[in-house]
């Protein structure tokens, strides 16, 4: 991420594809994999700072519904 981004967080969320039929959109569905569970787990901490003052369990399934849906659209496409 590029030091001059003042906000990564929602600089990441705007990059979410609108809609994955464009073949440029369905390219960035890999990189989602890695992007979306960080994202869920930087905004799961933020919520537990502000709302119980304490650090959460890490967990493995953030994010899991959205990544089953890519892994869904990707083995549809790639059916194309």
């Amino acid at each position: 991420m590029p030091a001059s981004i003042e906000d990564p967080l929602s600089y990441l969320l705007n990059c979410l594809p609108t809609t994955f039929r464009p073949k440029k959109a369905r390219n960035s569905i890999g990189t989602w994999y890695i992007r979306w569970p960080t994202i869920c787990a930087i905004l799961q901490e933020l919520d537990s700072l502000a709302h119980h003052s304490q650090i959460p369990e890490p967990s493995n399934h953030l994010g899991e519904s959205l990544i089953q849906y890519l892994h869904h659209l990707q083995s549809r496409f790639s059916d194309d």
